[in-house]
């Protein structure tokens, strides 16, 4: 259910291309980044490789891995994107797939964390002193697009090349999207951070997109954005939340002292 929210929210933010064993996601407005142009092995594939009691030979399945890699390859230089491939780090064949994607001369550019809290746990309530109310610190579920973009594109240091983009996107999220909240942070009345909810299935809300501005980070806008979206999913009676993190950013420890868990990690090959 964690990967089903992730690839409906990517979908928001992407177009797809589907193979024989891969479906790629890709904006050629974001072309160099490696989370909006990733594809995903199907299930299918994985599933060939049995061992040899009803499963398909070693051989040939090298081949149909090698032949998946070059149609993401062909299909990505056609697109003018620089697609990764996400290798979960839990599939019993993830060695294999990571030792053909680099004989492929992809290179491992990242990790990330999928974390979960499952709601409704006593152990999901984490420290109660990190989720106090800040009365200088608002959060609203919000239509503003523009803010939220201004914040979301300065929090992460975002070319404005993004911008266009992202506003063409977020404006159809806000007016066609039920499943999908933008939710807006204020400090002392200005616009400081940014969050975006996402649930799919209808068990699982998706935490995507958070950040805070520069100058006001350290003052606990991310612990009220992320107490709002708790509030949020029992209310909807969402039975899971997840969100995904950079290892590279270090902040998965902000979400484990609130109550998540790290339920499996990717590697990110570009």
């Amino acid at each position: 259910m964690l990967l089903e929210n992730e690839q409906s929210f990517d979908r928001l933010f992407c177009e797809t291309k589907h193979g024989d064993y891969f479906t790629l996601f890709y904006n050629e407005a974001f072309a160099d980044d490696p989370i909006f142009n990733h594809f995903v092995i199907k299930p299918t594939l994985l599933e060939r490789r049995k061992g040899t009691r009803g499963g398909v030979d070693s051989e040939m399945f090298q081949q149909q891995i090698e032949q998946t890699l070059r149609s993401i390859r062909s299909i990505a230089q056609k697109l003018h994107v620089k697609a990764s491939v996400f290798i979960e780090d839990f599939w019993p064949l993830a060695n294999e797939l990571s030792k053909k994607a680099i004989e492929d001369h992809y290179r491992l550019s990242g990790r990330m964390d999928i974390l979960s809290m499952e709601l409704g746990s006593q152990k999901s309530n984490g420290d109660p002193k990190s989720l106090m109310s800040n009365p200088n610190i608002e959060i609203e579920i919000t239509k503003d697009v523009e803010n939220w973009n201004n914040v979301f594109v300065r929090s992460f240091n975002i070319g404005e090349g993004w911008h266009s983009e992202l506003a063409k996107r977020l404006q159809r999220i806000s007016v066609d999207e039920p499943t999908t909240k933008l939710i807006l942070a204020r400090h002392m009345g200005k616009p400081s951070g940014c969050l975006l909810l996402h649930r799919f299935p209808k068990e699982v809300l998706g935490v995507y997109c958070v950040g805070t501005l520069p100058e006001a980070r350290g003052k606990g806008i991310a612990k009220e954005m992320m107490k709002k979206s708790k509030e949020l999913a029992s209310d909807e009676d969402c039975k899971f939340m997840t969100l995904q993190t950079i290892e590279e950013d270090f902040v998965s420890g902000f979400y484990t002292r609130i109550g998540y868990k790290v339920v499996f990690r990717r590697s990110i090959f570009q």
